[in-house]
């Protein structure tokens, strides 16, 4: 319960940070063209800080197994996002049909899940959180991009999942923890800084983002239940194998907790963005980050609560 009081504080800053962003949206302050630089800049420089300062702390042999745990089960439920939406979205509209696909595929891992992961469950959950990350960006730039650009393979594919910058941040994260290597207090500190405007940057232009929608042309049918697969059909699959397999208590709590949420988490800013890159309906695509990032502010606190509630059933 600890947990999800302390989400719920989080998603508290979280709309501020939203509201924030719409305000300057209206306002001019941050355009349409003018936040394509805002988020290079979180992208390429502050995410990938912060994703190597959660490999800073102390960390046991027991944290490097979960976190491995991680992975592997962030992968899984990749895979059967991927397998599922080809069946249950197959009677959608064709224009709509590869933007869900992705959509249930790829979570908004960096710009808030990153963020909300250690705001509620500190460096630990930087710490997992970045083991989710990075089957969450292979998957983006593998089978995402095949699902809205079918003629993207080969050598071009691989430097892009490899040479992303939250994957170069958890390898040399890694690096810097295995060999022990110790940092300059002046590139510690720097590096450090930078992560922690991860949050708020990120998650303002999210609220950038909304700012430029209305809610009355958001929720149609197919936007709905995109939101109902992404934040509460597949959270609950996930759960029933955590019960099942009895991870839901082997593992950290920490770790189940950082999974359930992440999990959890509204549709990729990637979306929108890549739709419009790849002549896909881009429309449609913010759409449904929107609504997915609208109604993730009551869905992901519920998530957090699984990881106490699998306690107490098995």
């Amino acid at each position: 319960m600890g947990s999800f009081i302390t989400l719920l504080k989080a998603q508290s800053v979280i709309i501020v940070y939203i509201l924030i962003g719409v305000l300057l949206s209206k306002k001019g302050m941050i355009t349409y063209k003018s936040r394509g630089a805002f988020t290079d800049f979180v992208i390429k420089v502050t995410l990938p800080c912060m994703v190597f300062s959660s490999f800073m702390g102390e960390m046991t042999g027991d944290m490097l197994k979960e976190g491995a745990s991680v992975l592997f089960i962030s992968s899984g439920v990749c895979i059967f996002a991927w397998i599922a939406g080809i069946f249950i979205f197959r009677k959608a509209e064709s224009r709509k049909r590869s933007i869900m696909k992705f959509a249930l595929l790829v979570g908004n891992i960096g710009f808030v899940g990153m963020p909300l992961v250690a705001q509620v469950y500190g460096e630990q959950g930087s710490f997992y959180g970045s083991f989710y990350l990075i089957s969450n960006v292979a998957f983006n730039w593998s089978v995402g991009i095949a699902f809205l650009s079918p003629g993207e393979k080969g050598a071009a594919l691989v430097k892009k999942v490899l040479l992303n910058p939250g994957i170069i941040g958890v390898t040399l994260g890694m690096a810097r923890m295995l060999f022990n290597i110790s940092l300059p207090y002046t590139a510690e500190t720097v590096i450090r800084a930078l992560g922690g405007i991860t949050s708020p940057m990120g998650i303002i232009l999210v609220g950038t983002i909304l700012g430029e929608c209305r809610l009355g042309d958001i929720f149609d049918k197919s936007v709905l239940y995109t939101c109902f697969c992404k934040l509460i059909a597949l959270p609950l699959c996930l759960m029933a194998f955590l019960w099942a397999s009895g991870l839901g208590v082997s593992l950290a709590p920490a770790a189940v907790g950082v999974l359930m949420v992440m999990t959890a988490m509204p549709a990729g800013a990637t979306t929108a963005i890549l739709a419009e890159s790849y002549g896909q309906d881009e429309v449609f695509a913010s759409k449904t980050v929107f609504a997915t990032t609208l109604l993730s502010l009551a869905t992901a606190p519920i998530a957090a609560l699984a990881q106490p509630f699998l306690q107490s059933i098995m």
